[in-house]
């Protein structure tokens, strides 16, 4: 059976980013919030499904990103796909009825016994994370948004690593995420320290496709994900190719990688 709502929000000033922007985790609370209100709808027992369940993926497509004091109209669905399974879809209009973002939520039944082992690679940033209080939800668990402020982070520490800051050198360039996705395998617990190991997956002439494995103490991947990025200036003008700059910095960690591959 499948159970729909329509749900809104409003982009205020800490949804937002340096560039004005609503900020991209910002989706992930507003999902959150939109799936949270189709369930209190159908009297859902909430708490039970937040214990028992993980979201094993999350994919969000941008079209346009929302902007301060924007008004934005989400559609939600939600289906039972199996016993130990649903699935949430989720369509954000504008006030014009104009569609902004897509995306969809799968959620698993948690499974203690899952383990998966990191393959060994080369050419890899790690960024170091320690879990506390404040990353948690009301199951004890790591809420799962704080993996795309951890993949951010990791992004940029990997960028500086190579050489270049953009902010401090000036540049007319800006790096949107047009579309990220993750996978969360297992739950992450209070004051673990884990690591946020990023990789450049594919780097083109229009695109630079960044991938993330976060792994906890027992060396166990228990979440993936991917963001998209192009160029635009700061006015938003997207650039046809990517601005030499760019290549020639990722390409430093991935042309070594596809070397190691070899």
């Amino acid at each position: 059976m499948m159970y729909s709502i329509k749900h809104e929000e409003r982009v205020y000033l800490s949804d937002t980013d340096g560039w004005g922007m609503a900020w991209h985790g910002s989706y992930i609370k507003w999902l959150e919030k939109a799936r949270t209100e189709l369930m209190q709808s159908i009297s859902f027992d909430i708490m039970n499904f937040n214990s028992n369940y993980i979201i094993e993926q999350e994919d969000i497509k941008f079209i346009k990103m929302g902007s301060l004091d924007q008004l934005l109209l989400i559609d939600c669905y939600m289906e039972k796909t199996s016993k130990e399974s649903f699935l949430f879809k989720y369509e954000i209009f504008d006030e014009d009825n104009k569609l902004m973002t897509t995306a969809l939520s799968k959620f698993k039944k948690i499974n203690k016994n899952d383990s998966y082992k990191p393959q060994i690679k080369n050419n890899f940033y790690d960024y170091v994370v320690k879990t506390y209080l404040n990353d948690t939800d009301q199951t004890g668990k790591i809420w799962y948004g704080n993996y795309i402020r951890w993949f951010e982070a990791s992004r940029i520490e990997t960028t500086k690593s190579l050489g270049l800051d953009m902010n401090a050198n000036g540049y007319d360039i800006v790096l949107p995420i047009v579309s990220m996705s993750f996978e969360n395998f297992k739950p992450i617990h209070i004051h673990e320290k884990i690591i946020v190991r990023t990789y450049i997956k594919e780097l083109s002439k229009l695109k630079i496709v960044f991938a993330y494995e976060v792994i906890n103490k027992r060396n166990e991947i228990v979440a993936k994900g991917n963001t998209v990025l192009v160029a635009t200036n700061k006015a938003g003008i997207i650039y046809r190719r990517l601005p030499k700059v760019i290549i020639e910095t990722y390409s430093k960690l991935y042309t070594t990688q596809k070397h190691n591959k070899s």
